[in-house]
């Protein structure tokens, strides 16, 4: 309670995580605003909450960072499970204003030297801007970057690797880079995900034919299918994609991705692939690790009865 009351609520606009013990104490900001009170006193911590927010962030959250020769603004989009946005508009997290000088050099000053100083500015931007972004964005979905002019692309090569491996498009816009243009950028999310996601689908689709083509080759493959090898493999944590036909799709094996670590991908016939793999196998996984199958076959699970 002591620490709670040292704690200002204009500056957990979104609500309070704690974690409290005899030995520590953490205080979380939520990225989004908390959906209702908890309090729990046990013998550890539960951690659930942290966990479905990280959850979330990795799989639904995108950066967006708009920025121009005059100022920078970045923010997150979340999107639902279903590729829609769960808030109308992007959640802005900062906003840096440049101090770069215009290009009109003045007087008593070398053109050289004139130049260096803009470009030490410029640099100098570029790094705060690169510098938020990782700390921002770390375990973020993907990144877009937008604004006017060349200012975003010169941003690419100063963003750290964990973020630059991350930016999925580079967009032109025709206002400034405050929250207007932040909101601008941020309604191309939907559709970039929606990109992304067609893309995963159709790639663990190749990955597990591929496998399941070079199973003759091996006495314990990387893949299995039907439902009791599923099953069977997902217990055991051998499962790294889940693969399963909208047909097949349940609540059921969601759960068992979820609680195996798996990822969990629901595949719709759109294409000649994804057709040959709803129609032929309906359910199957792409394996961590080869297990014989003949094993999994006995070790069945009751999701298959």
């Amino acid at each position: 309670m002591a620490l709670w009351s040292q704690l200002d609520p204009r500056s957990f606009p979104n609500g309070v995580v704690m974690f409290c013990c005899k030995e520590l104490a953490e205080v979380l900001h939520p990225l989004q605003p908390l959906p209702h009170h908890m309090f729990s006193c046990g013998r550890t911590f539960d951690t659930s909450l942290v966990s479905e927010a990280l959850e979330v962030r990795q799989s639904f959250t995108h950066g967006v960072i708009v920025l121009d020769g005059d100022e920078a603004t970045w923010g997150v989009v979340q999107l639902s499970s279903q590729g829609k946005p769960s808030i109308h508009s992007a959640t802005q997290l900062g906003h840096l204003y440049a101090n770069i000088p215009s290009r009109t050099r003045r007087g008593g000053q070398s053109a050289t030297r004139y130049a260096r100083n803009r470009d030490g500015e410029e640099l100098a931007f570029l790094r705060k801007i690169a510098e938020r972004a990782s700390e921002e964005f770390g375990g973020i979905r993907s990144v877009l970057v937008g604004g006017r002019g060349d200012m975003k692309r010169k941003l690419l090569p100063e963003l750290p690797q964990q973020v630059r491996e991350r930016v999925v498009c580079v967009i032109d816009i025709g206002c400034s880079a405050g929250p207007e243009g932040l909101q601008k950028v941020a309604t191309h999310v939907p559709e970039v995900a929606g990109k992304s996601r067609r893309r995963a689908l159709d790639e663990v689709v190749v990955r597990f034919l591929e496998l399941v083509a070079e199973t003759d080759a091996h006495e314990a493959p990387l893949v299995c299918y039907g439902e009791a090898q599923t099953a069977a493999a997902l217990r055991i944590g051998a499962v790294e994609h889940l693969v399963v036909a909208s047909s097949h799709s349940s609540a059921d094996w969601a759960d068992l991705a979820k609680d195996s670590g798996a990822t969990y991908f629901e595949i719709e016939p759109t294409t000649e692939l994804s057709l040959r793999f709803c129609q032929g196998y309906g359910v199957g996984a792409c394996l961590r690790y080869a297990v014989d199958p003949e094993f999994l076959e006995i070790s069945g699970g009751d999701l298959a009865s």
